[in-house]
């Protein structure tokens, strides 16, 4: 035992204390080392014994062991990155999203509407679409008599209404208050639009509001056609606030087509 005693040894193992003992009297004439360690659980230790020639042999395995070792941490900062790259899109994503969606009824903001339809306009310049404007009838009413939170009930769960119904290429967008644009991409015929807007007038009619005792909601909508109507945004949207306009001014709950040389239909 170089340089150590077997009470130095005794008083490390009750210390809790590592170390390292040079063993020498062995029968093949051979020296070994001890090693020691507290294992930190209750007062165990972990011992081992290894031959000094073995200790001081040659570690060229190392070198393979570090060509590994840095060929699976080089895997693993690829994967990191690749990781931080693709959360980085998502959350660009969600906020792109988030910066485009009215918050109430999950629906396109005014912005967002006004982009996405004007970006379809561009690309498609002759394709045939219809423009919808609509609104809840009375809807101050609904909010003066049962209160602003009814009245938040009451818009998202009809553009909650509004997105079920309408097909996923279509646009949907609340643009202020209680009025949302529709914007229903390759149109086949006004015939076909307008079965599927009275249907919708009709869906809307069925909806039933606890909060409101029961009572059922109406809306007033106005059409225009693209590109008869307009090949813009803003084209469209006053031709159908026309259409719009003259549905409230025949009692409301019911649409009306825009046409030319101010013929309303």
């Amino acid at each position: 035992r170089e340089g150590h005693s077997i009470s130095e040894v005794k008083q490390n193992f009750a210390m809790g204390e590592d170390g390292l003992v040079r063993l020498s009297g062995y029968a093949d004439g051979s020296d070994r080392y001890l090693a020691y360690a507290p294992l930190g659980i209750n007062d165990w230790m972990i011992c081992y014994v290894i031959p000094v020639s073995d200790a001081q042999s040659s570690y060229s395995f190392i070198k393979s062991y570090e060509g590994i070792f840095m060929s699976v941490f080089f895997i693993l900062v690829l994967l990191l990155v690749f990781y931080i790259i693709h959360n980085n899109r998502i959350r660009n994503e969600e906020l792109r999203r988030d910066a485009q969606t009215d918050g109430l009824t999950g629906t396109l903001n005014k912005r967002a509407t006004e982009a996405r339809i004007n970006e379809i306009l561009d690309q498609m310049p002759q394709e045939k679409g219809t423009f919808i404007i609509l609104d809840v009838d009375k809807f101050k009413e609904v909010n003066d008599h049962y209160g602003h939170a009814v009245g938040d009930i009451v818009l998202s769960t009809l553009g909650q209404t509004l997105r079920n119904y309408f097909r996923e290429n279509d646009i949907i967008g609340r643009i202020g208050g209680d009025e949302f644009v529709i914007y229903m991409c390759k149109t086949e015929s006004k015939e076909r639009a307008v079965t599927r807007i009275r249907a919708l007038a009709d869906t809307v009619k069925n909806l039933s509001f606890a909060e409101m005792n029961g009572h059922h909601i109406t809306i007033s909508i106005g059409i225009s056609f693209a590109p008869e109507h307009g090949t813009c945004y803003m084209d469209l949207y006053k031709n159908a606030d026309t259409a719009l306009y003259e549905t409230k001014q025949n009692g409301r709950d019911g649409y009306f087509l825009f046409q030319k040389q101010d013929s309303i239909i």
